[in-house]
């Protein structure tokens, strides 16, 4: 992910310390620790953390701030797996192509993580024909071939362990608030009204369709919002969440991990190394030797 440097080392050079491919700015570890032996290298019994990647826009992008949605995830899997970032402000799916060889290299057996989040779909639902903020429109008939591909590219990381895809739809876009926003923050005018929800629903809709034919399962995030009577409320600018937003898609997202990745599940995945209370400060070595 994030870049297709491969790493080579000596075998000394690897001693002690994890296998690892370079990805740009981005470790990512092999699924089993390589170590010094009287015979030469050994693998570790010690797992590698489990790998959570999330994908998108800013309403991914935003997953870490206050009160966000990733940051939850982060603090649920604390110390049994790493959430990793990948939110891109104002992409669509088209943009978004253009960069999934850095993101998701192929054939990364030893690194690929278990599973990627792919929330997109906010930005292609931007209505054409509106002057500037069309510059974000992807017509409905590219979108769906654009979440495949992307789909397709996550999937051939690995061809031992291909990692999961948990597919979000976009949410519901309050068209007033937005565009209200938008006159006063970037200077399109008040009655160009960029985004339409009815719009969006196609969107939404498009998502499950391509979860369907790519037997991929989907956080219907939409319908999740409509279903509020005050949904308006949770949305901060018509478009982006406030905290509880952004708990709303956390609940879905860690419901839709337990319901079908059960593996995956944040009180399933071992613990990073030994809990302090089984360590013996008499002899804590022991608590370490079986993991090497």
């Amino acid at each position: 992910m994030i870049g297709c440097s491969k790493v080579v080392r000596s075998n000394h050079q690897l001693a002690g310390r994890a296998f690892t491919y370079r990805p740009n700015n981005q470790v990512y570890r092999r699924r089993t620790r390589l170590v010094a032996s009287a015979e030469g290298m050994s693998i570790s019994k010690r797992a590698r953390r489990a790998q959570l990647v999330l994908f998108g826009d800013s309403l991914t992008q935003a997953g870490f701030s206050e009160g966000g949605w990733a940051a939850s995830l982060a603090f649920q899997y604390q110390r049994s797996a790493d959430i990793i970032l990948r939110g891109y402000s104002g992409y669509n799916t088209r943009w978004a192509l253009n960069i999934l060889p850095d993101l998701f290299p192929a054939d990364q057996d030893f690194s690929a993580p278990d599973l990627v989040t792919v929330f997109l779909g906010a930005n292609d639902a931007v209505l054409p024909d509106m002057g500037e903020p069309s510059r974000q429109h992807v017509p409905l008939d590219e979108y769906k071939k654009n979440l495949t591909a992307i789909i397709n590219r996550v999937r051939q990381m690995s061809t031992t362990k291909p990692p999961h895809v948990l597919l979000i739809t976009p949410p519901p876009v309050d068209e007033e608030h937005w565009a209200e926003f938008a006159a006063a923050n970037y200077g399109v005018p008040a009655d160009t009204k960029s985004r339409r929800n009815a719009h969006t629903e196609l969107y939404a809709k498009a998502v499950i369709q391509v979860g369907a034919e790519t037997s991929t399962p989907v956080v219907d995030l939409y319908t999740h919002f409509m279903q509020l009577p005050d949904w308006q409320s949770y949305l901060y600018d018509g478009l982006h969440m406030f905290p509880k937003g952004n708990s709303l898609v956390f609940q879905a997202v860690e419901k839709a991990i337990g319901e079908h990745f059960p593996s995956l599940k944040a009180d399933v995945l071992p613990m990073d190394y030994p809990d302090h209370k089984d360590i013996d400060p008499a002899n804590h070595a022991a608590a370490f030797s079986a993991l090497r």
